[in-house]
């Protein structure tokens, strides 16, 4: 299967400019200041409940389907749908049809596994293998990384980082500043090892920044929401510039 690759410009990913108290990925540059804007206004709980156009958090975070650390019930399959990823009905039978697969992944996972340890101890294409592997080991009509990783991270928080399009455009370019380029035949698990470790360079040697973006989402929200978020709103400019460069 091919991997996914989003056309990048040519300015430097986060890590580049995260030490100077910028954000910038993909040719758009966002400050700390407006990064943190983000970040609040995303997990404001009481402002989410109540507005006509809420954020994901908590409904996403905090949804409750019954179901151990190690299970994947139907509730947890459709939790996408709270990230504006909802499965289609075909996906939602892939899924189903992949579930022994994918808890066999999380019983091989520790509950406390965190992305940092897993790159530290090289525990992390294994890790990678036993969770995302499915994508390239049997077709799984409708279903790609962005609903998949939406799973998984909500049963191991501090390891699964989430995936999609904006948050690819944060580290898939053309240049050599970026730290993944696009290939042809790159498999899903490779392509998201790579990528996961890159996220977890940039919040390691970030460490500051990112724990004071951590204490404005909430002591109970995972580093790895608080980066997608971030992520998300700095890829989705990115996008937005390419498209007006044509």
């Amino acid at each position: 299967l091919r991997a996914p690759g989003v056309r990048g410009g040519g300015c430097p990913r986060f890590g580049r400019w995260m030490c100077t108290g910028v954000f910038c990925s993909g040719g758009s540059g966002v400050s700390l200041g407006g990064a943190a804007d983000w970040v609040r206004c995303s997990f404001a709980t009481d402002v989410n409940k109540t507005c006509r156009k809420p954020f994901a958090y908590p409904a996403a975070d905090a949804f409750a389907t019954g179901s151990h650390t190690d299970e994947l019930n139907d509730g947890d399959l459709l939790a996408p749908t709270l990230l504006n990823a909802a499965p289609k009905i075909a996906a939602f039978y892939a899924l189903q049809s992949a579930r022994e697969q994918l808890e066999a992944g999380l019983r091989a996972t520790p509950t406390g596994a965190t992305l940092g340890v897993a790159v530290k101890d090289s525990s992390l294409a294994r890790r990678m293998q036993a969770l995302v592997g499915v994508l390239d080991e049997r077709k799984l009509q409708g279903v790609k990384l962005t609903t998949l990783t939406k799973i998984l991270h909500r049963k191991r928080p501090d390891f699964m980082p989430l995936h999609d399009k904006f948050v690819a455009a944060c580290y898939v370019g053309t240049t050599e500043l970026f730290p993944m380029h696009s290939e042809k035949d790159r498999t899903w698990v490779r392509y998201w090892v790579l990528m996961a470790a890159a996220i977890e360079s940039d919040l390691r040697t970030q460490a500051e920044e990112w724990a004071r973006l951590g204490k404005l989402a909430g002591g109970d929200v995972a580093k790895l929401r608080v980066f997608d978020v971030v992520a998300w709103n700095a890829g989705k400019k990115v996008i937005a510039q390419e498209r007006r460069r044509g």
